[in-house]
Order: C-alpha cells, then sequence, then structure tokens
C-alpha cells in the first residue's frame, strides 16, 4: 500500500481492522518507549517523572487490549451498555478510523507526517495521496461525530488540512462523559473475540457540551498546525478553519499568490504557511493532554 502510486486508492483494499491495528502497533510502541523514558527536563528533580507519565497509562490500556487481542489471533468487538447479545446487529470494531484523498501539489510540506496523542488515544498518519486517522475510542467518534467531516467528501486535503482535521478529532474525545471512557471486558468463545461493552448507552451522545473549549480546541489546532492558537481563537470568540468556510463548506487551501491575498483579505480565514515549530518549540516538547 505504501509503495503505491496511489496510496489513497491502494488503502481502499485493505482490511479496516489491518490497517487500524498496524497504526496501533506502531502508536502502542511509542506509548511503551516514551513511558520508559525520563523526561529530560525533570531528570534533576528528586524524583523524575516519564516522557508520558504515570498518570496517562491507565487510559492507554485499551490500544494495548486491542494489539494483544489481535496478536494472539483473537478479534476485538466494540457494543455499548444494555446492548443485546447480537453480534450482527450491535457490535462494531473498537475504532474509530478515517481516511482522506490528500493534495501533494504544494512542494513546501514534507511528503509524511506523524501524530499521535495518548491522552484521547489518537493517531494521525500521512504519507503520498495518504492520510489516515485512527481513535481507539470503541467506535465512539464514529458512530456519533462521523458526519461531521461529510462535507469533505471528493475534496483532497492540504497537509496542514488534514493535519487541522486530526487535531479536531483528537480534541472531542477531551469532551467526552467519563462513563464513556470506562469499559467491561468480556470473553465470546464462539466469535473468538473480546468484547468491550462501553459504559454509555447506545442512544447517549457522550460528547458533552458544557465540556467544550474553544481556548482549547485552537491549543490542539495550533499544535498540529504549527499555528499560534491566538490566530485561531479571534478575539471575539470566533475560531478559523483551514478547512471549513463560513457558510460550512469545504474551503480550499489557499497556495498561490492570488488565493493567499484573498484569503488575507477574508476576515474570516487566517493564511496557513508551511508548518513552522516555532510556536511549538517555545511550549516545550509534551503532547497537549
Amino acid at each position: 500500500m505504501l509503495t503505491d502510486g496511489d496510496q489513497f486508492a491502494a488503502a481502499a483494499h485493505v482490511d479496516a481492522d489491518d490497517l487500524a491495528v498496524w497504526l496501533g502497533k506502531i502508536f502502542w510502541l511509542l506509548i511503551r518507549k516514551s513511558h520508559s523514558v525520563v523526561d529530560f527536563r525533570t531528570r534533576d528533580l528528586p524524583e523524575p517523572s516519564r516522557i508520558i507519565p504515570e498518570d496517562v497509562m491507565p487510559g492507554t490500556l485499551y490500544l494495548g487490549m486491542i494489539q494483544r487481542a489481535f496478536a494472539t489471533k483473537k478479534g476485538m468487538v466494540s457494543c455499548y451498555a444494555g446492548d443485546p447479545p447480537s453480534p450482527e446487529f450491535f457490535y462494531g470494531s473498537p475504532y474509530s478510523l478515517y481516511c482522506f484523498r490528500i493534495d501533494t501539489t504544494d512542494g513546501r510540506f514534507e511528503a509524511f507526517d506523524f501524530f499521535d496523542n495518548p491522552a484521547t488515544l489518537g493517531v494521525g498518519f500521512r504519507t503520498g495521496t495518504l492520510g489516515a486517522i485512527c481513535l481507539f475510542d470503541g467506535g465512539l467518534h464514529r458512530h456519533f461525530r462521523s458526519q461531521m467531516w461529510d462535507f469533505l467528501e471528493g475534496h483532497a486535503l492540504h497537509p496542514v488540512q488534514f493535519a487541522e482535521v486530526a487535531a479536531t478529532t483528537f480534541y472531542g474525545n477531551t469532551t467526552l462523559h467519563d462513563d464513556a471512557m470506562r469499559v467491561t471486558y468480556f470473553w465470546n468463545k464462539e466469535l473468538n473475540a473480546v468484547v468491550s461493552q462501553l459504559h454509555t448507552r447506545r442512544n447517549f451522545d457522550p460528547y458533552l457540551a458544557e465540556r467544550h473549549d474553544l481556548a482549547r480546541l485552537a491549543t490542539f489546532i495550533g499544535r498540529h498546525t504549527f499555528n499560534d492558537p491566538k490566530q485561531i481563537l479571534q478575539s471575539d470568540g470566533r475560531t478559523v478553519s483551514c478547512v471549513r468556510d463560513k457558510n460550512g463548506d469545504f474551503l480550499p487551501f489557499a497556495v498561490t499568490d492570488e488565493e493567499i491575498l484573498a484569503a488575507r483579505a477574508d476576515p474570516d480565514q487566517i493564511v496557513f504557511g508551511p508548518m513552522h515549530a516555532d510556536w511549538r518549540t517555545k511550549q516545550g516538547g509534551s503532547d497537549i493532554s
């Protein structure tokens, strides 16, 4: 898939479980490695912390369970509290996976990108024409929020636009009801699979409006697109996007001189240039949690 001339088209022929588990394996190994290494900023303290601190690790064990199940030639599926034991109707994938076509015509950007967030169990991967985002969330985002990206259908995303989509997807898991982040595991011998039952019901939307925080959203987007969040969250409380225009439609990314001039003249847009790490490095190297 990765060596194909059109990675996005090739990904359509790859089983979703294989792609999600492969991304999850990379993510899981990075989590374990980062937890084993001392954060250099704390190495002189009496009790130095790890790059990924201990209090984040319990939430990552869901990804570890997925990896263990598939590594031992078992499956893993997810369901909701109160669901009847009817696998063909109520059991789904334990992740939310999205694949996007990437526009590779802007030569200012590298052909590869990777980012993850252990606190929200989200991983983003971009190579060539393929951009893949996966949340290891029991399928919550797919069930309740997948329609938020319907307007991208048929459009190729600029690398910065893909980074914004990933950041927004990761951010969503910071607004979840506490019960949506709890599961009970069951073994289903007939399916040869682990069943992870979420502690919220199928008809309950766990993305809570009262936990929505525009400043936190701007921080997520700024970090992934290497832009100052103060540009993204305006002083009047509005947020600007490089993916969606003020009418909610797809916004072509400004690349040419003419497009950039037009974008700068629009108060509802900011011009996202090549990703610069200046703001990010000033904040230190740790992931947003």
